[in-house]
This record gives structure tokens, sequence and C-alpha cells, in this order.
């Protein structure tokens, strides 16, 4: 990669313009089509299309409909303020999170909506809405076990009401205007290792790592759908930074057999790993018979996807490929202490597998993400200002 330094000589009603301090030094990065100058523009402050006040306004009424008569509301419960907030909070901020993207749809930036395309929005916002869902309900979960019993006037409910609905579409505005592969990354670590972390947590008492890890998503477990809806909602968000990663890379590599392999078989890993929730382990034999069969299917899928990959993605740098081989390796390794010498027990082996195989995902993703970032040439511009001759 190339690196020079080059100078560029601006007015002064241009670096007014651009509010910039001159003289300045930044980098320039030159691809194939397109030569990008990172001026330090004056950021607007991007504002809520469903505004604060229409959604205070609206949640207000609401509280007064929905808990006239009540002279104390509960906390948590099935006619409580949780309820409510959990109803009015996902639909504002689903509407809110819409029309954002689609203002960025039609504007001339650089945001991520450009990028993503509509098929896929209906996943994305179904994603990070149920994200937000869990996350909300799980919040009112440890309230509800701190203030058991907990309850208020109808004027004290409409405050704290109000105040989670906001900070609830506040998140889902901040997720829209943030909309990058790796927010959807980190999402997607928060949902996975948060979803199994908490059914772990709550399953302590059935003693389930005696059987197996599958056991958090059987009707023998407590909450299994948490476990399971973790599964389907990190499966719907790898399709959509699939989508997203790979509309990227067809434009800065071009679109060859490679690429469409290896799109293919990220989502079919999706979608196996999604179908490992969406048929739990239970008394049913046809769900017994899928939930296997997926679970295999996504094992072959990695074995085949670090085996491939040098050849799938030439691009790759050669480290990851290291590190692919040494995980290959210790999954061969796991795999031996589990079935050759019974070391390992399979709540045991479940567990290594799964850390390797998907800390493995995440490696691959932001490497594609990588290869995306990284620019054909990289110059260094100093920018002055125009001398004035008198």
């Amino acid at each position: 990669m190339n690196n020079k330094t080059i100078q560029m000589i601006v007015t002064d009603e241009f670096a007014n313009e651009q509010t910039i301090t001159l003289p300045l030094t930044m980098p320039l990065e030159i691809n194939d089509t397109e030569i990008k100058i990172p001026l330090q523009k004056k950021k607007r402050l991007r504002k809520s299309p469903l505004s604060f006040i229409i959604v205070a306004s609206l949640t207000l009424l609401i509280c007064i409909l929905v808990f006239h008569g009540y002279r104390q509301i509960p906390l948590v419960g099935d006619q409580s303020a949780a309820t409510l907030i959990l109803l009015i909070g996902l639909i504002s901020g689903m509407i809110n999170f819409t029309l954002q993207f689609i203002q960025h749809k039609g504007k001339a930036d650089e945001h991520a909506a450009h990028y993503i395309s509509w098929r896929i929005f209906p996943v994305l916002l179904l994603s990070f809405s149920l994200l937000i869902f869990v996350g909300t309900l799980f919040l009112f979960r440890v309230l509800g076990q701190l203030f058991y019993g907990a309850s208020f006037d109808i004027y004290t409910t409409t405050i704290i009401v109000i105040l989670f609905v906001t900070i609830m579409n506040n998140i889902m505005m901040t997720l829209a205007n943030n909309l990058s592969p790796t927010s959807i990354i980190r999402s997607l670590v928060a949902i996975i290792f948060g979803g199994v972390g908490i059914a772990m947590i709550t399953n302590k008492d059935q003693q389930w790592w005696l059987a197996n890890l599958s056991f958090l998503g059987t009707p023998e477990a407590t909450r299994s759908w948490e476990f399971n809806l973790t599964l389907i909602l990190s499966a719907f968000l790898m399709m959509a930074l699939i989508d997203y990663l790979f509309v990227l890379l067809y434009q800065k590599m071009g679109k060859n057999n490679g690429l469409r392999i290896l799109k293919g078989l990220l989502l079919a890993t999706a979608l196996c790993l999604g179908g490992v929730g969406f048929f739990p382990y239970n008394e049913s034999a046809f769900y017994q018979n899928m939930h296997n069969r997926v679970a295999g299917y996504l094992v072959y899928l990695f074995l085949i996807l670090i085996i491939s990959i040098k050849w799938l993605l030439p691009t790759i740098e050669r480290r990851f490929l290291q590190l692919s081989y040494a995980i290959g390796g210790l999954l061969i390794v796991s795999v031996y202490l589990f079935l050759g010498i019974h070391y390992l027990s399979l709540t045991a082996f479940e567990l290594i597998a799964f850390v390797l195989a998907f800390s493995w995902l995440l490696m691959l993703l932001q490497a594609l993400i990588n290869i995306i970032n990284k620019p054909d040439s990289t110059y260094t511009i100093v920018i002055k200002r125009m001398p004035t001759y008198k």
C-alpha cells in the first residue's frame, strides 16, 4: 500500500464552510472508484422523527385510559407499569427506528442504510426490537425481585412509564443513527452471550450442566423460550449482517464465485443456528430429529468454512488463517477428548465447541469488515490556507 504526502491549498470560504482549522493534516484514501477526504464537517443533531412531545403525550393519554379508576398500579405483572412500558416503548421505538432508517436512506451520506436492502430491513428491525424487548423484560424482572409487591398511584406510574418509554425510544434512535457492521456485531455478541448466560443462571437449580447445553431449550428448563429466542434472534442478526457486508464486498471486489459460495455458507450457518432454537429438543420425535439435524449441519458448516476460507477469500490475512487452523485443531482435540478417551463430559464439550466456533465466526465477520475498510492507497494530505497578496 502506497503512502505519500501531498498538499492542498484552499480558500477562506472553503475553510469556513467546512469548519476546519488550518493548517490541517489528515489521511486521504484512494480506491479504485473514489477518493475520500475525511473533512471535519459540522455535525448536525438528529431529531427523532417521532418527537419526545408526541411520544410523551400519547403515553400520558394511554396511561389515563388504561389505569383510570386504579388506586394503585403494580410495577410488574399482567396489568402493570412494566406491561405498558413494553407495549408503548416497543411500538413507538419500532416506528422511530423505521422513520430514521428511511430518513438516512433518502439522504446522500455514507450511512449504513444505503447498503442495507429493503428485504433485510424487517429482519434488522425485528432483531433490534426483540433485543430491546428482552433487555427491558429482564430489567423489570430484576426490579420486580428488588421491589417485590411495589405499586404506585396513577401520577407516579405515568411518570415512570414516560421515562422508560423515552429511554427505549432513544436507544432505538441511537441504534438507527449508529448502524454499522461493528454495531451489529456488538449486538450479536450481547444477544448470544447474554441470552445463554441468563438461561444458565435461571436454570442453576435444575443443574443443567449434568445434562447438556441443549437442556436450556427443552421444556424441562425454566423459561426455555429465552434460550431458544436467543438463538433465533442471533440468526436474524447474522443474516442481516451478512447481507449488508456482502453488498459492500461485491462493490469492492466484484461478484465472484468464491464470495457467492462464502455468502451461501454463512447464510446457511445462520439458518442452522436459528433452527437449533426453532426446533427445541422436546418429546416430539419430529422436533428431536430436526434439532439433531440442524445442530449436526451447523458443525459441518463450521468445518467447511474453516477449511475452505483460504480459497473462497484469497485476500484474507495470513494471521487469520493461522488462527483458523488453530481453532480447528482445538475443535478436533476436544472431539478426541470427548469421544476418544471420554475425558470431557457432553456439557463441557458443547461449551468448548460453542465458544470456539462462535469466536471464529466473529473473527471472520471482523476480517470481512477489515477488507471492506482497507483502502487501496493511503496518502497524507496537508491543507493550507491560500496566501493573500496585497
